[in-house]
């Protein structure tokens, strides 16, 4: 029995693209040989925001504004965050409650 070779790599070709392709979801999208590839970049790591002893600790957040505000809504803090981990004493704030975010991260503390 003869086989045309050339049909069946052509099949295992065609199988192996199209399970390796992936669909274009992402914003970048490049063309290779008439098929559309999407370019996926690494998600980025979600803000962390933690209240210990009056110490705001911040994470993943470089480039993003830090902005405080107290209970009546004032802001009292608007600054940029300068590397990816921060430690920032809030002891000098008056006793009091205060709404801190960051990008879409909000964290109610109790400075004492």
């Amino acid at each position: 029995m003869k086989y045309n070779t050339s049909h069946i790599f052509t099949s295992i070709a065609l199988s192996f693209l199209s399970f390796v392709a992936v669909p274009a979801m992402a914003d970048t999208t490049t063309s290779i040989e008439g098929m559309e590839y999407a370019i996926i970049e690494p998600s980025q790591k979600e803000v962390t925001l933690s209240f210990v002893h009056n110490t705001l600790k911040i994470s993943n957040a470089e480039g993003k504004i830090l902005k405080i505000y107290d209970v009546t809504g004032k802001l009292v803090l608007n600054e940029k965050i300068e590397s990816d981990s921060v430690n920032i004493s809030l002891s000098d704030l008056t006793k009091s409650i205060y709404i801190v975010k960051v990008e879409n991260k909000t964290l109610k503390i109790a400075v004492k």
